[in-house]
């Protein structure tokens, strides 16, 4: 694990890297369990299957079939494990488990049959939550993820089928935390989502009450790339004009972005596959906000 610092700027490796005998880079298939210095092997696929639990001040990683492991920050090590629920067990789970903080309730993860769990801090236990109305579609590799809208207490899902050659058709999923309802949204602007290209990094700003898309629609008539995003209050697709470094690169897709959204701050924070680190700071009254279509 490494570890940004944002007062220095600065990377930090806290202990060595440590890899299996035989097994580098076989990326896929590691052992599961643990090293002699009770460390955790991870591929190095980990897509979304770790997040941070700030009420336990300790990052949980799932992304192994059978455990979940913790890894303490201040420590800069790896504090323990625990067997996970049967709804979480299952081959390859770092492909598919995905982890979202949903504000006061803590992480919740998102599997590929489309069950939700919920991380008890007391027990540190993972607790199914039942869901009911529309039918959940399961999390799909690096082609959907989930985030929380804070100002309607939901989680909303993003997802399409697996490949390239399979565009996005814009529905997007939300669970009301309270009652526990599924629900298909339909937004406008569907039809035109097909340009979203990449559907592994999307964060909600309470800002501004909208979704970042981590990627970039195809170059407008003047080589331009615009930046897509939700409108949660108006349930439509927008775009937006975002300049700057791009950290979705020429081609509007970077499968290697990581992006979050720094409530404290005000900022979206984005890391590439050479660490290197993109801060936004949205105005979207200056972004020239745009109705997302055809």
């Amino acid at each position: 694990v490494i570890q940004y610092h944002f007062a220095t700027n600065r990377w930090e490796l806290p202990i060595e890297v440590e890899f299996p005998l035989g097994q580098l880079y076989s990326n896929t298939s590691y052992p599961e369990g643990w090293n002699l210095n009770h460390r955790p092997w991870i591929t190095g696929h980990t897509y979304q299957s770790y997040g941070y639990e700030h009420r336990l001040g300790q990052m949980i990683f799932v992304g192994q079939e059978k455990h979940a492991f913790y890894y303490d920050p201040l420590a800069g090590d790896w504090v323990g494990r625990a067997e996970k629920p049967k709804g979480m067990v299952y081959d390859s789970a770092y492909y598919t488990l995905t982890i979202c903080r949903a504000g006061p309730f803590g992480l919740v993860c998102w599997t590929q049959s489309g069950k939700l769990f919920h991380f008890d801090a007391e027990a540190k236990d993972w607790i199914e939550i039942p869901l009911t109305g529309e039918k959940l579609p399961g999390s799909v590799v690096d082609n959907s993820t989930l985030t929380y809208d804070q100002e309607l207490k939901r989680l909303l899902f993003f997802r399409k089928d697996y490949g390239d050659k399979t565009g996005y058709d814009g529905q997007i999923h939300s669970v009301d935390m309270t009652s526990k309802t599924v629900k298909k949204l339909s937004p406008a602007g569907m039809a035109a989502a097909k340009g979203i290209s990449y559907l592994c990094q999307l964060r909600y700003d309470p800002d501004h009450d909208l979704v970042l898309c981590g990627c970039t629609l195809p170059p407008a008539a003047d080589g331009f790339r615009r930046t897509p995003a939700y409108d949660c209050a108006k349930n439509r697709w927008v775009s937006l004009k975002i300049g700057g470094a791009d950290p979705s690169g020429k081609q509007g897709r970077n499968v290697s972005l990581g992006l979050i959204h720094d409530t404290r701050r005000g900022l979206f924070w984005a890391v590439d596959t050479k660490s290197e680190v993109f801060v936004l700071r949205l105005d979207a009254k200056t972004a020239d906000v745009q109705p997302l279509s055809d």
